[in-house]
């Protein structure tokens, strides 16, 4: 699959000197966005030839004339189309501004320098920043820097119960209870902030909270979607090991890894076989009529969808119709990813095949010690009179609060009129 993204991203022409690099861009790409892709573009292309990327501009198109030969302005028909004074065949047409002389010789500077056409930011390799010598993070030293430039100062520190709060909220989603305010805003008087955030880290609430995000990019539900919209009986298992996989800090590259392919990855690690479930993220419809094929092909489709949106950042469903109008890869780049996917086992068999011996007796042992702990904690609500009477005290507190007007007052009558419920 990587060798097919590679694919898309390689109509970069090999680049040219450094000056002609700051020269070209972003000033060529954004005369052609501005003037010709309205034409030009993924879906329009008048000409037979599209200005998205460079691929489509080295070719012929409808009129047999190469569009553009790098170092070569006279042999460019791009070329001769933007300084003709032949109002009929000039480019833009008549019923659009004209370049200016100083577009048109850009445009010629651009091409004898060899139609340098670099990647887009988004699609380059990240590059290291500056080395700030400050000890603040390089973020935050990025931040100071900028402010300073606009001549701002940073803003107070927050107080140590304003930040505690925040750190729970942001990593957990959760308040702390009584026990963790305390013990943890000692530790922030005593300047332990970075002790503080990694114990919130090892969290399991930590895994819960972030997983959502990642969860929702993968298009996780507990239903099958449609009119039946029936349960997935197993659906939570892929979740629990998104979350897991949070809070055990994953990295990254095997975290992918192990969704895209983990069941050719590592086949006889049942944990790899789960991460692949993120395959079946999909709607299925289960309605009487329907054709089979197709709502398997629209699957098939979402997935592809799913995976450029959550990996690359990229809407990749435009090229399911039409060359991408903005991005440079075509409609049959985006037909060569989907016959990956197009093979995928939707069946899953993996999934429901028989443990052996050895597999079974740990998983007999991990539910006894579920049950044992269930078991324990029932019998404890059962005996302990003080969580009975701590249950009473908050429910008389609430029966006696406002009790001639609001919602108290109507849950308080709504319960007189039906059957007692114990609570615990």
């Amino acid at each position: 699959m990587c060798l097919v993204w590679g694919g898309f991203w390689g109509f970069a022409s090999e680049p040219s000197s450094a000056a002609s690099a700051d020269f070209n861009q972003p000033t060529i790409q954004s005369l052609l966005q501005d003037h010709c892709v309205s034409c030009h573009g993924g879906v329009k292309k008048r000409g037979g030839f599209s200005v998205v990327s460079l691929e489509p501009m080295l070719g012929k198109g409808d009129s047999d004339v190469p569009i553009l030969v790098p170092g070569k302005p006279e042999a460019s028909l791009l070329w001769h189309r933007v300084q003709t004074d032949d109002v009929s065949q000039r480019m833009p047409p008549e019923d659009q501004p004209p370049l200016t002389k100083e577009e048109v010789h850009l445009m010629k500077r651009w091409i004898q320098d060899g139609a340098h056409w670099p990647l887009h930011w988004a699609f380059d390799r990240p590059k290291l920043g500056s080395q700030h010598s400050s000890q603040l993070h390089p973020v935050d030293a990025r931040i100071r820097e900028v402010l300073n430039q606009k001549g701002l100062e940073p803003g107070e520190p927050a107080a140590p119960t304003i930040l505690l709060r925040r750190l729970y909220l942001d990593l957990t989603g959760l308040l702390p209870s009584p026990d963790q305010w305390s013990r943890h805003l000692d530790m922030l008087s005593r300047g332990a902030f970075h002790s503080v955030v990694d114990q919130i880290l090892a969290s399991p609430h930590f895994g819960e909270r972030w997983a959502r995000h990642w969860l929702d990019q993968a298009r996780y539900a507990d239903s099958l979607g449609y009119e039946k919209d029936s349960v997935k009986k197993d659906a939570w298992q892929y979740r629990d090991w998104v979350v897991q996989a949070f809070n055990a800090d994953m990295p990254f590259d095997r975290f992918s890894a192990l969704q895209l392919a983990g069941d050719l990855i590592d086949p006889e690690n049942p944990q790899a076989l789960l991460a692949t479930k993120i395959h079946l993220q999909t709607q299925f419809n289960l309605e009487g009529g329907i054709d089979a094929e197709e709502d398997r092909v629209k699957r098939v489709i979402d997935r592809v969808n799913m995976v450029g949106a959550t990996w690359l950042g990229i809407t990749v469903g435009c090229a399911q119709c039409h060359d991408h109008p903005y991005d440079p890869f075509s409609q049959g780049d985006y037909y060569h990813l989907m016959a990956f996917f197009n093979n995928v086992d939707e069946e899953a068999s993996f999934l429901h095949r028989v443990p052996d011996e050895a597999q079974l007796e740990s998983v007999l042992m991990e539910r006894r010690r579920l049950q044992d702990q269930l078991e324990t904690m029932l019998q404890r609500q059962l005996t302990d009179k003080s969580l009975n009477n701590q249950v009473v005290g908050q429910l008389v507190k609430l029966f006696q609060y406002d009790q001639n007007k609001g919602l108290t007052r109507h849950m308080r009558e709504r319960s007189q009129q039906r059957r007692a419920t114990h609570v615990l």
